[in-house]
Formats: structure tokens, C-alpha cells, sequence
């Protein structure tokens, strides 16, 4: 077991990373976009003889409004995907090593 700890020269502050979920969800004409703010844990297997998958376990998500910016608070969501897909498209990281966002994704009926 390790933990891993990111850094960037293209940190944001929480406002500017809000602006920057915003601008992405209008770019993928997306309703809106989700901040996880606090994450439990979660699990990944990565043997070669079983799925390739993580899932993650946000326990403080906000749903945050493409059009005015609104956020409110979102239960049960879920990240699952896969290691190198979720790496791959991740956003900057926010100016606090406290701090921790993502985008996630969940069934679509859930937020309808």
C-alpha cells in the first residue's frame, strides 16, 4: 500500500478550477459537472489475470450547474473506470494539496 501525491506547475485556485469544470461541460454540451471534495477510499486490480478497473468511493460531491455556477450536494455516487483512462484525462490540480477534484461519472438516470 503507498499513497500518491501529485504536483503541478499549472495549479489553479478553486475558483479559476470551477471556471475551468464549467468551460469543460459547455464544451461536451454537458448539463453539468462534479467536484469530489472528499473521497473515502477505494480499490484497484491491476493483476494480468483479472479486470483492469478502479472504483472509488467520494463520500462529498457537488453537482455544479453548466449554466449559473449553482452547486448542490449529490448522494451515492460511484467512480469506476480505468487506471490509464482516468490518468490520461485528468484536470489540473487546485493550489492546495488538500484539496482534491474530478470529474465522475455515474449512471445517467441518477441525476435526472
Amino acid at each position: 500500500m503507498s499513497n500518491l501525491i501529485v504536483e503541478s506547475s499549472k495549479a489553479m485556485s478553486w475558483p479559476k478550477l470551477k471556471e475551468a469544470l464549467i468551460a469543460e461541460a459547455k464544451r461536451q454540451e454537458k448539463p453539468f459537472g462534479l467536484i469530489i471534495r472528499d473521497v473515502t477510499g477505494g480499490n484497484t486490480d491491476t493483476s494480468g489475470y483479472a479486470y483492469q478497473a478502479f472504483k472509488g468511493q467520494p463520500r462529498l460531491v457537488y453537482k455544479v450547474d453548466a449554466n449559473t455556477g449553482a452547486e448542490s450536494l449529490v448522494r451515492g455516487v460511484e467512480i469506476v473506470g480505468t487506471p490509464l483512462c482516468r490518468s490520461t484525462r485528468s484536470s489540473p490540480p487546485a493550489t492546495s494539496v488538500a484539496c482534491s477534484t474530478a470529474i465522475a461519472a455515474r449512471r445517467a438516470d441518477t441525476f435526472r
